[in-house]
């Protein structure tokens, strides 16, 4: 376990608790302060709205709710940490009790104004963390289901992490995977912000093209031996061809191990749940459920699995149906590619790939567009 980092947690919550920055909204009576209970006490409602609380537990998950103050916007900047529930805990309970709980049990909220202060950092996966605050419900989706949230919290502390320790702001790095989930890592080795983009932004562009080195993250090469053309054949490019027409692709050296283009890899849920800026260089690891070319841009979508889709609020039904999106475009999967092209997985492939983020805004999620490498792994259960 990681003990820097709670430490690091306990003097955040000092400081946090200090500054105000998680701290109650101004104005009437404090409700009552029902103490420590956990978060399947919470799910069973065994505490109730609007009770201050204090609970721990591990994290499953961030993900986001739909935003009554801004609701067309499809992804919101707020994230809720969603708390897992112990198996052995729900195997205590009677069979309709434990079916009749939501997907999660209760997650606590951290708005955007608190993460933007960056003394506050989303947790990993798995972390042990411990909150304080005032107990609330949340319309999560569109069907209405409404699920707690501990809100207005007056401590955050990540008590242990078995997660890696990531590089934050100006600090060193090699990959983009080294830095904070929100920074890149620029061709100088250090933890940047990159610049908010849209889906079609130039920035690390959903195409991959390039000009020179500079284009492309640390790690790939602009390749002067492939130019990309808009004239005939299916790997002629189709988005944006006044811009990418003429110019060359950002490639990783495929002769390279593994660990030098993946130093870690998430799962399908994490990308999906907004933690990583659009621009930045991700490593998936997912199980293909099929892929299919779609003629109109020619970009192959390769959809991976997603085991829990009721996470995430906009992608019901989709992120059923469809899975997540892991796009291989035209120019990498071109034969004409100098390292040979990028073959599409094929359904049921249990895969690692680098790729990407971006956020389709015509279909409400996160996504690998483009996939610049993969390698199949052994078949998991």
């Amino acid at each position: 376990m990681r003990t820097s980092q709670a430490m690091t947690g306990c003097w955040l919550g000092v400081i946090l608790g200090v500054l105000g920055l998680l701290g109650c909204k101004d104005g009437g009576e404090p409700p009552p302060d029902q103490g420590e209970v956990t978060p399947l006490d919470i799910a069973l409602r065994k505490v109730q709205p609007p009770q201050v609380v204090r609970t721990r537990g591990k994290v499953a998950a961030v993900t986001y709710g739909n935003d009554p103050e801004d609701p067309l916007n499809p992804i919101p900047p707020h994230r809720y940490v969603i708390f897992e529930l112990p198996e052995e805990e729900l195997r205590k309970l009677p069979p309709d009790v434990a079916n009749s709980l939501p997907p999660f049990a209760v997650g606590f909220h951290l708005p955007k104004a608190t993460l933007d202060t960056r003394t506050v950092r989303l947790p990993q996966r798995g972390d042990l963390v411990e909150v304080t605050g005032r107990l609330t419900t949340i319309d999560f989706r569109l069907d209405t289901l409404r699920v707690p949230v501990i809100d207005e919290l007056t401590s955050y502390r990540i008590l242990s992490s078995d997660a890696p320790m990531l590089a934050d702001l100006g600090q060193a790095c090699q990959h983009d995977m080294d830095c904070q989930d929100d920074l890149i890592c620029e061709r100088n080795h250090l933890c940047q912000k990159p610049p908010t983009i849209k889906w079609g932004a130039d920035f690390r562009n959903i195409d991959g093209t390039c000009v020179s080195d500079s284009d492309c993250p640390l790690g790939q090469v602009c390749d002067p031996r492939y130019t990309v053309n808009t004239t005939s054949g299916d790997y002629r490019i189709h988005y944006f061809p006044a811009r990418n027409v003429g110019r060359h692709i950002c490639q990783v050296d495929r002769a390279s191990p593994a660990q030098a283009h993946c130093p870690r890899s998430v799962t399908p849920e994490e990308l999906l749940g907004g933690r990583f800026a659009a621009g930045k260089e991700v490593c998936v690891r997912s199980r293909i459920a099929f892929a299919v070319f779609v003629p109109g841009d020619r970009d192959t979508h390769v959809q991976g699995i997603v085991a829990q889709s009721e996470w995430f609020p906009d992608g019901n039904p989709t992120l059923d149906t469809f899975g997540h999106a892991l796009e291989n475009s035209p120019a990498y999967k071109d034969p004409a590619n100098p390292l040979g092209p990028i073959v599409d997985p094929q359904a049921n492939d249990e895969v690692e790939l680098l790729g990407t983020v971006h956020y389709d805004e015509s279909h409400f999620w996160w996504e690998l567009h483009p996939i610049k490498w993969y390698r199949k792994l052994p078949a998991g259960p």
